[in-house]
């Protein structure tokens, strides 16, 4: 059984599809408490595989903008986090000038606390007179400097990339800002010609892919993956809605002074600019913000009463739906009905392939839940396999020492050195359970255990006992038994802690995927600690406890009764759960293929996988 499971174990370990999960797996085994969240932290070897890598790919511009933020946001960097992110992002505009994907990234950075419409309350007017705008928060101010900015990049990725509407929809938005309402509108309509919509934000996603697998120096799982792709922050859609609330509003205003034409050219601008990102925004949040997009291009056509909010929302949409049907008769568009039907046809899909795909697709929760199980099971077991040979042959040698043999109780001194150990293993474990040990006091920890174990371990070796008991040699002795004992479980409770974190790190990233703060369930808590060191160890431990109540039973000493039954059946414990973890390898590197390809999909586009996976055609956009 051993040659068996060891073969099976050398053929997943050099096998390219699994070999790189094996290694992986006992990376955070044996590295302690990690994270699969891939940028969170980085050595400087890692660093410096990933500036290697950069420098072999000048062309890959999101490798290069990803390493740029990688150097220039870490916490030791005075600013806040955008305000660092966006001086990375501006070293890179002497090295790519023509690159619109940095100007996108600018923009993005810069919706996040900047740039912003909150201080247009004129916005509000959609809504009913009792739901204005709220009034409590005062608006802060948009610095001019990063208005300056914003329109600099606007009017550059509008010139490099003339054909995405995303950079004409930013440019209005700074326009807005500006109080240049007409202008804002001009780049409105402009926006609702252009053939595509394209916020570049998938270059964030996959330039951080690159980046971490540059710095591990292989393949990266697909949690890893998907933690930075969920990181991706959207913060332009926000202002995006508000810029369309604005531009209805000037809709409106002009079909009240008269001007029903150019009205209805604005609203039908906007509508067309809605449609494209409900077609071809990356995320499926995008593609929601176009449906909600329409909804704002109809409301109060002409300056009808605002629908109150005591309609239920879906019965609103289809009330405001009918109006602006009805209005568009009015003014003798009739011909624009026809599109206005297949876009409230597509948008209804649009939600319903989201509902379906995001709860029952390969990135719903329940998928990541299943590949996280499987990553710490995988864990789980070659931890428990690995402690199991640990502790048989540490068995195995104490067995050929005259005490077991001859089946005699512990010797005094390692029996009080083990009441002894009581004290360190449960400081170390309270504070533990309480919040956790620093890394560098676990590394002092255990190398200061590991020094005393060399130097008293060989009293272990003595064979026999002294003559004098009172003599200084077997004072020395004794006292010498009694510091390896506690030595010795403090290095065993040192390894413990050092080894229990790996599974509490995939717990931690799946919260950071679905969006769960470490203060709202933080994995690092005393459940998951407990939870980690049960699923490691577990094994070993209900064995030497079987064990230990067998020999109890059978009236043998416990120290006799435990040594000799794992000596006895580690071995074939610890082969048998080799081969389940070769099992659970296989398994997990097929759902991990599968989960590779459909989160390589989904940063294409969110939208087209999910309509994929639920087996109907993504709606396309109407002419």
């Amino acid at each position: 059984m051993g040659g068996v499971a060891a073969a099976a174990l050398a053929g997943v370990t050099l096998l390219p599809q699994t070999g790189w999960l094996v290694r992986q797996q006992v990376q955070a085994v044996f590295t302690g408490p990690v994270s699969l969240a891939g940028l969170e932290t980085v050595n400087q070897r890692a660093l410096e595989r990933q500036e290697a890598e950069a420098a072999a790919h000048p062309a890959n511009f999101p490798l290069q903008m990803a390493l740029a933020t990688r150097r220039n946001t870490s916490k030791s960097t005075a600013g806040t986090v955008n305000e660092r992110k966006l001086a990375a992002l501006q070293t890179l505009k002497a090295d790519y000038p023509d690159q619109p994907s940095l100007l996108a990234a600018i923009l993005r950075t810069l919706s996040q606390d900047t740039v912003n419409l909150s201080g247009r309350h004129d916005q509000y007017e959609l809504q009913p007179p009792t739901e204005g705008a709220p009034k409590e928060k005062p608006v802060v101010p948009i610095p001019p400097a990063a208005l300056a900015v914003w329109e600099d990049a606007a009017q550059t990725g509008a010139r490099l990339d003339p054909g995405n509407a995303f950079f004409p929809l930013m440019q209005a938005i700074g326009l807005f800002a500006r109080h240049k309402d007409a202008e804002a509108l001009a780049q409105i309509k402009l926006a609702g010609t252009l053939p595509r919509y394209n916020d570049y934000g998938r270059d964030e996603a996959t330039g951080g892919w690159d980046l971490l697998e540059a710095g591990q120096g292989g393949r990266a799982a697909t949690l890893q993956r998907m933690s930075i792709s969920a990181a991706t922050l959207l913060p332009h859609d926000a202002v995006i809605r508000a810029a369309a609330r604005l531009t209805t509003v000037q809709a409106m205003h002009l079909e009240q002074a008269g001007n029903t034409e150019e009205g209805f050219a604005v609203r039908q601008a906007l509508l067309r600019c809605g449609a494209r990102m409900r077609t071809d925004s990356t995320w499926i949040i995008g593609n929601l913000v176009g449906n909600t997009i329409a909804g704002i291009a109809e409301a109060r056509p002409g300056g009808a009463p605002a629908i109150p909010r005591s309609v239920k929302y879906n019965a609103r949409a289809a009330l405001r739906f009918k109006n602006y049907e009805a209005y568009l008769t009015q003014i003798n568009h009739p011909e624009e009905i026809a599109w206005m039907e297949h876009e409230n046809d597509a948008n209804k899909e649009v939600r319903s392939i989201a509902n379906v795909g995001l709860s029952r697709g390969p990135s719903s929760i329940w998928n990541l839940v299943a590949l996280m199980a499987l990553w710490g099971g995988g864990v789980a077991l070659l931890g428990n396999m690995l402690w199991m040979v640990l502790f048989g042959a540490i068995a195995s040698r104490l067995r050929r020492t005259a005490s077991i043999r001859n089946g005699e109780p512990l010797p005094r001194p390692v029996a009080w050195g083990l009441g002894l150990s009581v004290v360190p293993v449960g400081l170390v474990g309270a504070q533990t359970l309480s919040g956790g040990v620093d890394c560098d006091i676990a590394v002092r920890l255990v190398a200061a255990a590991a020094l005393a174990v060399l130097v008293a371990t060989p009293c272990f070796l003595r064979r026999g006992r002294q003559s004098q008991p009172t003599s200084i040699a077997s004072i020395r002795q004794s006292a010498a038994l009694m510091i390896a004992t506690v030595a010795g479980m403090t290095l065993l409770l040192g390894l413990l802690l050092w080894t229990s974190g790996s599974i509490g790190g995939y717990a931690s990233t799946l919260n950071w995927i679905i969006g769960i703060k470490p203060g709202e369930s933080d994995p690092n808590g005393t459940i998951m600690r407990l939870l980690s060191l049960g699923l490691l160890t577990g094994l070993p431990l209900l064995t030497m406890i079987t064990l230990a109540i067998r020999s109890r039973f059978r009236r043998v000493p416990v120290s006799v009764g435990v040594v000799r039954g794992l000596a006895r059946v580690s071995l074939p414990l610890a082969a048998l759960l080799s081969l389940g973890y070769v099992v659970v390898v296989g398994v997990t590197s097929v759902r991990e293929a599968e989960a590779r390809t459909a989160l390589t999909a989904t940063v294409q586009h969110e939208g087209r996988a999910c309509a994929r996976f639920v087996g109907r055609p993504w709606p396309g956009f109407a002419p």
